[in-house]
């Protein structure tokens, strides 16, 4: 059985150095997967010795307070915990009135400004000047409501990545 053994090993490494001779690219499908394994190693060889193992913490990280948010939820965790999320609908629908008067606001000055539109379009002088002087002073106030709305932040729901938040 051993002397079968050996003859397999043996006709294998000739074959191997057959397509060797025959081919000497066929060397490559085997050294730059192994060389690739041996730089990859070396590197997490080398990158886990910078590493340094973080050890218990010092008497003043101790001390140190670990301090939540002091955001909404936060604040009512209890109320959450019993499930008393009724009294978070207030607050929450408060928010969307805010985003409906923006809604509002904005249908009233676009109704204006279609109308100064309309004007700036008239035959008469006056009527033109007015219609146009009008059109970009409601189009600046339609800015001005715009840029309020990205800058808005809602006081009571906010979901922020933090470390304090005071509000």
């Amino acid at each position: 059985m051993a002397a079968g053994g050996s003859s397999v090993i043996t006709q294998l490494f000739g074959q191997f150095l057959s397509n060797i001779h025959s081919n000497p690219l066929f060397l490559l499908s085997f050294i730059v997967p192994i060389s690739l394994l041996m730089v990859t190693s070396m590197a997490i060889r080398r990158s886990s010795r910078k590493t340094k193992i973080d050890g218990p913490p010092t008497l003043e990280q101790k001390r140190e307070k670990f301090i939540i948010p002091k955001d909404f939820f936060n604040r009512e965790v209890e109320r959450a915990q019993l499930d008393d999320y009724n009294y978070f609908l207030k607050p929450i629908s408060q928010e969307f009135l805010s985003l409906k008067e923006f809604h509002d606001r904005f249908k009233a000055l676009e109704k204006k400004y279609v109308k100064y539109s309309n004007m700036s379009k008239s035959a008469s002088k006056k009527r033109k000047k007015n219609g146009l002087e009008g059109r970009k002073a409601t189009f600046n106030d339609i800015l001005n409501l715009y840029n309020r709305l990205r800058s808005s932040k809602f006081n009571v729901v906010e979901f922020e990545q933090g470390e304090e938040r005071i509000l």
